[in-house]
């Protein structure tokens, strides 16, 4: 992924740090393209630079006040975590695309 985005409504929310900020949007823009984001904290940690423990605070922070979702699939390779954004859930992976092309974002991003 080149980018991710971040809600205009989530950037003005002053209940929530920069960072809680970055790493919605992260959660967000996989949500939207990838229908969850599939990243284990290490990994998403190793990505955007910032201390594992602070990125589990900070899901778990998200997930409290009801922005970020999670759940537990069991696969052959077993179990992972998939996130998503609360807000956006009701939405099919088509839906969130489209949403994505209406702000004039393609789908290659």
């Amino acid at each position: 992924m080149k980018f991710f985005l971040v809600n205009v409504d989530i950037a003005a929310r002053k209940d929530l740090t920069l960072l809680d900020k970055f790493i919605f949007g992260v959660i967000d823009t996989y949500d939207m393209k990838y229908d969850g984001c599939y990243l284990t904290n290490k990994k998403m940690a190793d990505m955007l630079n910032v201390n594992p423990g602070s990125l589990a605070n900070i899901i778990s922070k998200l997930k409290k006040i009801g922005l970020v979702g999670s759940v537990q699939i069991t696969r052959a390779t077993g179990d992972v975590r998939k996130l998503f954004n609360e807000l956006n859930k009701e939405l099919s992976s088509d839906e969130k695309l489209m949403i994505l092309k209406a702000e004039g974002f393609s789908s290659e991003f």
